[in-house]
């Protein structure tokens, strides 16, 4: 059982800046121990900057842009001129034949000059614009703008199904496995639960969670849309699955506690 939600998330700084700061990894880390030591449920939190590259889409943009610009030099061409152009077809009769081939021949290599020198002109514009693009439409600002939503929504459902796979939640002992997944440049987060939990909660809470989480985020706040997260999971963790606190069933740490960054 999932429930998912795009959202306006935003990590504040960009470049290399971590989501988490070292002592929120710490106040998240203990917050999900707690809840782990009351219940018999496994709790992993993971934040992705992003759920994929994306080098195809900004080079295929890049790309078409590049291989526009002789077209719109042509359209300009024709905007910019009177309409009028000399082919030097010259006279054809008579004495002054010799002359004008003369001035035809010379009218045809400074044409021909023309031509080769603004098709070099036109491919360096070329290459310039596409590597410019290149390196602008591979920056997270513009990338948000130029990426089709509904591919980022695939990537992002995709790497959450992979990460509640690979962190296997889906094979804790009591099957309570949950995942909470933001993913900060598709503006995505996802609540993946595990059967154990599943049948007992309906996947409205899961919604309202993420609806809670929505404004910390729009606002860079991944912490505290992370506690947000796992106080949600707690209180049904403890009312559906308590673990019993004999010595004979004592807490087991199935999955890591901590916060992971991708």
């Amino acid at each position: 059982m999932a429930a998912e939600a795009l959202v306006a998330a935003a990590l504040q700084g960009g470049g290399d800046m971590s989501a988490l700061t070292e002592s929120e990894h710490q106040r998240l880390t203990a917050s999900i121990q707690k809840l782990e030591q009351e219940s018999l449920g496994e709790v992993v939190v993971v934040v992705a900057r992003e759920s994929d590259s994306y080098r195809y889409i900004p080079t295929l943009w890049a790309a078409l842009v590049a291989l526009a610009i002789p077209g719109l030099y042509l359209i300009t061409q024709m905007f910019g001129t009177d309409g009028w152009q000399d082919y030097g077809t010259g006279a054809s009769t008579g004495a002054s034949t010799g002359a004008s081939t003369g001035v035809s021949a010379a009218a045809s290599a400074a044409a021909s000059n023309t031509a080769n020198s603004a098709i070099s002109e036109l491919y360096v514009w070329q290459v310039a614009v596409f590597f410019g693009l290149l390196l602008l439409f591979h920056s997270n600002v513009v990338q948000r703008w130029i990426l089709p939503n509904a591919v980022m929504k695939q990537r992002a459902q995709r790497l959450a199904k992979d990460q509640f796979i690979s962190q296997g939640l889906h094979r804790t002992e009591n099957r309570c496995g949950v995942l909470v997944f933001i993913s900060l440049l598709e503006h995505h987060v996802e609540i993946m639960v595990d059967e154990g939990l599943a049948q007992h909660v309906d996947n409205t809470r899961w919604h309202q969670t993420i609806l809670a989480m929505s404004p910390l985020l729009r606002q860079g706040k991944t912490a505290e849309a992370c506690q947000v997260a796992i106080d949600a999971v707690s209180e049904p963790m403890k009312q559906f699955a308590a673990r019993p606190q004999t010595e004979q069933n004592p807490a087991v740490n199935e999955l890591p506690d901590h916060v992971i960054e991708l």
